[in-house]
């Protein structure tokens, strides 16, 4: 177990505020997509290094708070009512 899922599992909070914080983390998941991966697209950048480095900087902070969220489930899940 890594800290982040230790230090989620010490959270004493309700299966309805680990749902609740799942959703706004999935939503930043969404946030850090869209710009960084949808909207350079349309930007047209010139520059290829600042392109790709938009489109990885978009990638990993929306697989960062995407996992956040799954774990935030999944702890919601095995939690208590």
């Amino acid at each position: 177990m890594t800290n982040i899922q230790k230090s989620i599992t010490r959270l004493d909070m309700s299966s309805g505020q680990y749902r609740l914080m799942a959703e706004m983390m999935g939503n930043v998941a969404v946030a850090w997509f869209v710009a960084g991966v949808i909207s350079p697209l349309y930007l047209g950048f010139k520059d290829l290094v600042v392109f790709v480095a938009l489109l990885l900087s978009g990638l990993v902070g929306s697989s960062v708070f995407a996992v956040l969220a799954l774990m935030l489930t999944r702890e919601g899940e095995n939690g208590k009512n």
